[in-house]
């Protein structure tokens, strides 16, 4: 059962990174409006699939989802504009090392061992982030700047923040409270978000949201599942946290650098290519 969640957490990554780069190509400018309607799309995806059976009496659950809020809120403006100044490839690969956070997480809270494969893997990633930023001459060099540092860097402490807070409360909950959390956590980022959009896009904002509609949806319902299955997942209690996020970073690293490469064109230096297969042993060891 944990396998095939796992499985279907890495198709829906794929599919994410689909719809989102393919808006990406319809609209440059559409950052804010395209991250407030995959939030919506996912709260709706939530109400539905609770059937109805919703309890938001707990005032415990507040925190936890005020945390996931902001942090998802981050991550997926982050992310898209990450994706809009620079590859698709590296930018993956830098977000998807944000499970690091919920796998030290589990280590420090949960008292999950540190072994020779977590060294190994660790020392397999620094040496992949090392060849992936080095200077070369190429494509590649040019579409690196500020700007996409600083987005990469916003949507990996924004998703190690989700999936960290994710596993924070079904621990504490014992699994309950799923759609729940999500309801909460994604309504305060949607309206945060939103207004964001309305400043930022003004009278753009309805005709971006038309033509972006079938990947707001797409994104907002297959994200909406990576959400559930993981949350299944670090609720059923039967893989280790350090198991579970390094599978989803591996899947998610290969994935997306096969369809950057063959679908979307991305150029990659050598050096860069080897850094992201490096990126992706690392995973596998983290996963050991």
């Amino acid at each position: 059962m944990d396998w095939f969640l796992l499985i279907g957490v890495a198709v829906c990554q794929l599919i994410v990174a689909v719809a989102q780069k393919g808006y990406i190509k319809k609209v440059s400018n559409g950052g804010m409006s395209f991250s407030a309607m995959v939030i919506f799309f996912q709260i709706v995806f939530f109400a539905i699939s609770s059937g109805g059976k919703l309890d938001f009496s707990n005032a415990a659950l507040l925190p936890y989802a005020a945390i996931f809020g902001i942090s998802f809120g981050v991550a997926v403006v982050g992310n898209f504009l990450a994706i809009q100044n620079g590859p698709l490839s590296l930018t993956t690969l830098f977000v998807n090392f944000s499970l690091l956070i919920p796998t030290v997480y589990g280590i420090i809270f949960y008292n999950e061992p540190i072994g020779l494969f977590l060294i190994i893997g660790m020392v397999f990633l620094t040496v992949s982030i090392i060849a992936v930023n080095l200077k070369q001459k190429g494509i590649q060099e040019k579409k690196i700047n500020y700007k996409w540092v600083i987005f990469t860097f916003l949507s990996f402490i924004g998703n190690g923040g989700c999936t960290t807070s994710q596993t924070a409360q079904q621990r504490a909950f014992d699994g309950a409270y799923k759609s729940e959390l999500m309801i909460l956590a994604l309504s305060f980022a949607f309206v945060a978000v939103f207004i964001f959009a309305i400043f930022s896009e003004k009278k753009e904002i309805v005709s971006n949201i038309k033509i972006g509609l079938p990947h707001h949806l797409l994104y907002g319902l297959c994200n909406g599942l990576v959400n559930l299955f993981v949350m299944m997942l670090t609720g059923r209690n039967v893989l280790p946290v350090s198991v579970i996020f390094p599978t989803i970073s591996a899947a998610g690293i290969i994935g997306a650098s096969v369809l950057a490469v063959l679908i979307y064109k991305e150029k990659l230096t050598k050096l860069q290519m080897v850094g992201i297969g490096l990126g992706a042993v690392a995973a596998v060891f983290l996963n050991l």
